[in-house]
């Protein structure tokens, strides 16, 4: 077994910048807002979270990223804003994108639509909960005036063990 010290080792892949560490978690979004650089627009998704307006923040995001010169900090933002958003599982399995020939058009697009894909998930993940909510209430309903457990599996479409969880809670 060869030992290797790993500070000598990864020295030659460690880029020469200086790193700072900042806690995004004391900096508000209309602070991060005001800036308007490709920075800030890596911060602003990065301080997002799913129940905020996603596709409102890409939308803004595009816009800051036009400002952007540098074509290779450009596309390296478009594959992070992808990569970042894919990691919170917001189903872009399906998208594939070739990162090195995508230009700028195509990247505000893939942007755009991503933040059409997320809105649309997002409304459809509220409705299943709004109706699986709504089930529940009427089950309680039904509950409350003494109906049958079989005939709140068949007018709610709940599984007999919900009912009866939720027959136990109200007890």
């Amino acid at each position: 077994m060869i030992k290797v010290n790993s500070d000598k080792f990864l020295e030659k892949y460690i880029p020469n910048f200086e790193y700072h560490v900042i806690d995004l978690s004391n900096i508000s979004k209309e602070t991060i807002r005001e800036k308007k650089d490709t920075l800030s627009s890596v911060f602003l998704l990065e301080t997002s979270r799913i129940e905020d307006d996603i596709k409102g923040i890409l939308d803004e995001v595009s816009d800051i990223l036009d400002n952007e010169e540098d074509d290779e900090i450009y596309k390296a933002i478009i594959r992070w804003i992808f990569m970042n958003l894919k990691s919170k599982d917001y189903s872009l399995d399906n998208i594939k994108v070739d990162f090195d020939k995508i230009d700028r058009m195509e990247g505000k697009q893939m942007i755009l639509s991503l933040g059409e894909k997320i809105r649309a998930k997002g409304i459809a993940i509220g409705e299943a909960k709004g109706i699986a909510k709504e089930k529940k209430n009427i089950a309680k309903k039904m509950l409350s005036v003494n109906e049958s457990i079989e005939k709140i599996v068949l007018i709610t479409g709940l599984s007999k063990e919900e009912i009866l969880k939720l027959k136990d809670s109200d007890n």
